[in-house]
């Protein structure tokens, strides 16, 4: 027989029995599959808000005048006194699913509106086609798993593990209007559940796990690489409805980031190189991560690996910059340019390359090459870019741009470039 107190545990004779558990009283700490996690901890989103809300790391969409927000380190969206407002903040960042590996989602949460009807507040793993999350609905609180568009739902009547308000296994009452901290633990393996988890003041407390294994003729949900999304809608009341976050993490474990060799690919202008003249910032080549792929909403992001830029200029100095989402290319829009596919069923890139003019830009890195002379045993000095140098992370939909500016003399010059990175599926 065993006995077990707080963070160890005993055998019958109250002799001392060396297992750590933690405060959620598992083995601490192990993974749904027992494997005992000793090792790295890899972070896929991180979301704070002590130097205000960075909108650039978020897509944010506010609607008939509903607001995201900061205010004493704290994200806060608000729907406005008038109805029909709402407002949504998604973590541009994804968490990508490793198979045999749970992934952790952990999140601060509080809503001091929750009595309002006609509303809905929401957080955690979740897009417009697959989520998990919880949730406020017309003063209810809920469970969601999303697959293809549909909802199963299980209200706080009906948690399996736990009510949360002082009724047995935990005899805990949450206060949803106060700082909460949640956790969310999943192991796709297309059937597998989630579980939902709240820290109280001595421990993690199970409240709800989704009810999936050996139930199933089709997955839980149909993908799994998902952002953490929260949101307010109000339909109706004239309130002023508020939710409140203070931060976000998303993480998984131990998993092996060698590169490998058959998601890797490469890009190169070096059989006849790309004919420029002008002063401006003109485009060598556009990248882009596709919108979709195999008719589905891609979730991949890419890496950079390594970077070689280099020129025939004869004299000049050439300035290369690499460009995050650029909104024109010569005053067209980059998203209706001619986009080639780097490999149609296997990659998530596509390019376009022209000599246009690259207007309206974010700068992301920039270097000079300049011309050393023909002792120098090259037509013009070159630059390396390497993954240590620029940890560049594409996200889905991003566009990136590689220009060449000449910066003086007046010679026209082919632009040489390459590019190798991997996708990581």
């Amino acid at each position: 027989m065993w006995r077990s107190t707080n963070n160890w545990k005993t055998n019958d004779e109250w002799v001392l029995q060396v297992e750590q558990i933690d405060n959620a009283w598992r083995t601490s700490f192990n993974t749904i599959f027992g494997d005992k996690i000793v090792a790295h901890k890899n972070d896929s989103i991180l979301a704070k808000f002590d130097l205000g809300l960075i909108r650039s790391d978020f897509n944010i969409t506010e609607l008939n005048g509903a607001t995201a927000s900061e205010n004493s380190s704290t994200l806060i969206l608000q729907s406005g006194t008038a109805t029909n407002w709402s407002v949504i903040i998604e973590s541009k960042d994804r968490t990508i699913y490793h198979p045999w590996h749970d992934i952790y989602s952990y999140f601060t949460y509080g809503w001091p509106d929750v009595w309002v009807v006609s509303s809905e507040n929401c957080i955690w793993s979740v897009d417009s086609n697959n989520w998990y999350f919880i949730w406020y609905v017309w003063e209810d609180f809920v469970i969601s798993r999303r697959h293809a568009w549909v909802d199963y739902t299980v209200t706080r009547d009906n948690w399996n593990w736990d009510k949360l308000n002082w009724t047995w296994p935990s005899w805990i009452t949450i206060d949803f209007t106060k700082i909460n901290i949640f956790r969310l633990n999943y192991w796709y393996l297309w059937v597998a559940p989630c579980i939902f988890e709240v820290q109280t003041t001595a421990w993690w407390v199970e409240f709800h796990r989704t009810s999936t294994l050996n139930s199933l003729q089709d997955v839980a949900i149909e993908n799994p690489n998902l952002p953490i999304r929260a949101w307010i809608t109000k339909t109706s009341w004239n309130t002023n409805i508020r939710w409140m976050s203070w931060s976000w993490n998303w993480w998984y474990y131990n998993w092996n980031t060698s590169y490998v060799w058959n998601k890797a690919y490469h890009y190169d202008t070096w059989a006849t190189g790309e004919a420029l003249t002008w002063t401006w910032k003109e485009n060598v080549v556009i990248f882009h991560l596709k919108d979709t792929f195999n008719w589905k909403p891609n979730t991949i992001p890419a890496r950079m690996v390594h970077w070689d830029f280099q020129n025939t200029a004869t004299w000049d100095i050439i300035f290369w910059e690499i460009i995050a989402n650029p909104t024109s290319v010569w005053w067209t829009a980059i998203w209706s340019l001619t986009y080639t596919d780097i490999d149609a069923n296997n990659s998530v890139v596509e390019y376009s390359a022209s000599w246009w003019v690259v207007v309206w830009w974010k700068t992301i890195y920039s270097q000079y090459m300049v011309w050393w002379g023909w002792w120098s045993w090259a037509f013009a000095w070159w630059w390396s870019v390497t993954a240590q140098e620029l940890w560049l992370i594409w996200r889905p939909w991003d566009y990136f741009a590689c220009t060449y500016t000449r910066v003086s003399w007046s010679w026209a010059y082919n632009a040489l470039f390459n590019i190798n990175w991997i996708e990581l599926f």
